[in-house]
Formats: C-alpha cells, structure tokens, sequence
C-alpha cells in the first residue's frame, strides 16, 4: 500500500517540479534549480561527512557516513539528464547508502554537456575508476551505482571496463537509469501522463544536448546495445508508471541475453528516482534499503 507520503510528494511533483521542468529555458536556470532544491530539500543523516578531493584532473566529493568498517568503495554517478547534478545534489542518499555498508563512497562531478557533450561524461568517470586503481584501492571491492543518467553511464562503464580489459566491480545498480536514446520503449509515449517527475515532450531537446551529433544506437550512447561480457550481478529500480520503464525492461533483457545475474524491482506508485526523498518518504528508506542488502549479498 503506497504511505501517504509517496502519495503527497508525487502530487508535488507533478503539479510543480513537472511543470517547472517543462518551462524551465535556460541551463543555468536548470541547474541552478536543482541545487537549490537540494540545499533546501534533502536530509543528510546524523554523522554523514562530505569532503571534496580530486581523482587525478577531475573534482570529487568523498562521502562516509559513521565509521568505515570494510575496504568497500561505492563509486556513485549522480544523475540530472547530463545537463545538471552534482555530487552535493546527491550526497545525501549517498550517505544513507555508506552508513548502511559501513563504506566510503566517492561521487565524480564529470562533466556536463551542452559545455560537454558526449563522450566527455563516460571519459570522467572511467579516469576516476582508472585513478582509484592507481591509488592502490582494491577494484575487487569496488562497487558502482547511479541514478538516472548516471544510471545510463554505470552500464556505460561496465561495457567499457569489458572492452578495455579492466577489473570489474563486485557489484552494479542503477536507479530510474537512462539506456536507450533511440526512446524504442512505448513507456516514453504511454507513461507521459502517469510520470510525475519527467517531461517526454522534452526528451529530444536533452537529447541534442548531450548527443551533439552522435548516434543515439551508439552502444557507447545507448548502453542497452552494448556487450557486457562476465558481467558482475546488476540491481536496478524503476517506478511503474515513469516514462522509462520500458528501457529498464530493455536493458533487463540486453544483460540477461549475456549471461548476467540482474534483478529488476518495479516500485508500485514511485516516481523518477524516488530515492532522493529518503527522510521523508518510506519507500525511499525500504528502496535504499534494498539496494544495501543486494551489495551485502554479493560481498
């Protein structure tokens, strides 16, 4: 049964962030926004600490939550359409995530586009997990995760860690992720009404953003048509009723045809990446929950 406060936040956001993203014109205006809903909005819990670093060229933000039990590293690719987010947008439902595992994650601030368009977002985050290694950090004990976007470029990564040879993680999961910009799945069109959070109508602005010219069948764009070849057990979420459930399902299928161990939860009545109200919502807490409890599993 959805609590009552699921109900209240996506009446919210559909009746006000949906708008707003849907006549929001500037990119500064949208980041700028999403900030600031962060600072206003999202719970950190008691002890969480952020400190900000660099891997190699690229900034950082170091996240740990109570003491550092294991020698685990969550690596955490925020999401925001490649064209907004930052690691302080995120920290926060990082934080619940490492006082669950008793780990220290790092969230990378990869570029975003229109500034950078592709590839400049895979390019960052593979330069951070290559710097990791280099600082003597146990890729073994790795794992990664995302949402949204930065769901899309956690599979992104996993193929690129195949193709180049690299070590893989012990784990994936990836929130509401973004795989397919060909936009294949009916969900995109049938689900623009039940979507509290995202504006299809929107999509293909996003999408030049981001693409600059590059093919949205790309395996390297869209990760539901890469290869991932002994690929570590994947987690992903995805609300019912959100425009991108059908590339959830997609990608599903692209990694069980490989031979993946992948789990998929639908969340009845959640919207795009409900996590982020963690501390208000309780199906944010079970659904971080559920992602904690399937890193414990595969350690």
């Amino acid at each position: 049964m959805m609590s009552w406060q699921l109900r209240g936040f996506s009446w919210f956001s559909r009746h006000f962030v949906k708008r707003w993203l849907s006549s929001v014109k500037e990119v500064p205006d949208l980041r700028e926004g999403f900030e600031r809903h962060a600072r206003r909005s999202h719970i950190s819990p008691p002890l969480a600490d952020y400190r900000n670093g660099h891997l190699g060229k690229a900034p950082v933000k170091w996240v740990s939550c109570g003491p550092v039990q294991n020698s685990d590293t969550l690596i955490y690719i925020h999401g925001g359409g490649y064209v907004a987010g930052s690691p302080d947008t995120h920290q926060h439902l990082v934080a619940y995530l490492c006082r669950q595992l008793g780990s220290e994650a790092v969230l990378p601030a990869y570029r975003l586009a229109p500034e950078h368009p592709f590839p400049a977002a895979i390019e960052d985050i593979i330069a951070c997990y290559r710097s990791l290694i280099a600082q003597g950090r146990d890729p073994a004990r790795f794992i990664i995760g995302g949402d949204s976007a930065g769901g899309g470029l956690v599979f992104s990564l996993l193929a690129r860690l195949a193709k180049e040879g690299l070590p893989k993680p012990i784990c994936a999961f990836a929130l509401c992720p973004v795989v397919d910009f060909t936009h294949a799945g009916a969900s995109i069109k049938s689900h623009a009404e039940s979507e509290a959070v995202l504006v299809s109508t929107r999509i293909a602005e996003m999408d030049q953003m981001y693409l600059n010219g590059a093919d949205p069948a790309d395996p390297a764009v869209s990760p539901v048509f890469a290869d991932f070849p002994d690929c570590p057990p994947v987690l992903i979420h995805v609300a019912d009723q959100e425009i991108l459930r059908d590339d959830t399902l997609a990608m599903q299928t692209r990694l069980l045809d490989q031979g993946a161990d992948v789990l998929v939860r639908s969340w009845s009545g959640g919207f795009h990446v409900w996590h982020m109200m963690v501390g208000y919502i309780p199906e944010a807490r079970a659904a971080l929950k559920d992602v904690a409890e399937f890193i414990k599993a595969q350690r």
